[in-house]
């Protein structure tokens, strides 16, 4: 092999491996948010919410909340269901940060999120075969 030949083969080595190492702890992370859950419990104790990437998953009302209103009710269960939701992105935003890092976007809908990563590694694939075939191309130009 020639200078040229172990340049292109160890820098995109280095870079595939880079590449891939991301795309496998982004895919750990996004195993470990699936498996996230939101838990919280209203400040009288009535109402308990557990939400996870599919929404509200669990409710469960304490008898006792019959001594409140139909308002009241409806309230505590809504507000019960924002503090559940906003500790279920909290820690799927810890979860995402563990893996990714600095390189984390500002991710809260974790559905939109694995989509926008299926589209980045379709685009990256692309890249990659561009890239290859331009490699490819320069190579035959060179004699090689």
């Amino acid at each position: 092999m020639d200078d040229f030949d172990e340049f292109i083969k160890l820098d995109s080595e280095t870079f595939l491996r880079d590449i891939r190492q991301r795309m496998a702890d982004f895919a750990g992370a996004q195993d470990r948010a699936a498996s996230v859950v939101g838990r919280a419990v209203s400040s009288d104790g009535y109402v308990t919410v557990e939400c996870t990437m599919d929404g509200v998953t669990s409710l469960k009302l304490d008898a006792r909340i019959k001594r409140l209103g139909a308002e009241e009710i409806a309230e505590e269960i809504l507000q019960t269901i924002k503090m559940a939701d906003s500790e279920f992105k909290r820690e799927t935003a810890e979860v995402m940060q563990e893996a990714l890092g600095d390189n984390m976007p500002d991710v809260t809908d974790v559905a939109a999120a694995a989509t926008r990563f299926e589209d980045a590694e379709k685009s990256f694939d692309q890249v990659m075969r561009e890239a290859a075939d331009e490699l490819n191309r320069m190579r035959w130009e060179m004699g090689h």
